[in-house]
């Protein structure tokens, strides 16, 4: 029987395959590396090019979202040092 040597550039490399499919079969709660294949569904272009579109339109829906809130906000951060300068002008007195 012959010894097959592998320098350590390839073991890293057969190491990391191995963990890749471990990690794998760990986020899919799988039992087995080899039933990742079986978990895994595949999708066409254009679905997946519909759900892309779809996620950069809720993506950009949001920032217009979170400059209202900002404004809105600022508009109540003003109101609030405003009422807080009423009170102190009152406590004053």
């Amino acid at each position: 029987m012959s010894k097959v040597t592998i320098d350590k550039s390839e073991l890293l490399n057969l190491v990391n395959k191995e963990k890749k499919k471990i990690l794998e079969a760990l986020e899919l709660k799988l039992k087995h590396p080899s039933d990742a294949a079986k978990a895994t569904k595949e999708i066409t272009a254009d679905k997946f090019a519909n759900t892309l579109e779809n996620c950069i339109n809720q993506y950009r829906a949001c920032q217009l979202k979170e400059v209202e809130l900002k404004d809105k906000l600022k508009k109540i951060q003003e109101a609030k040092s405003l009422l807080k300068k009423k009170i102190k002008l009152i406590v004053k007195d």
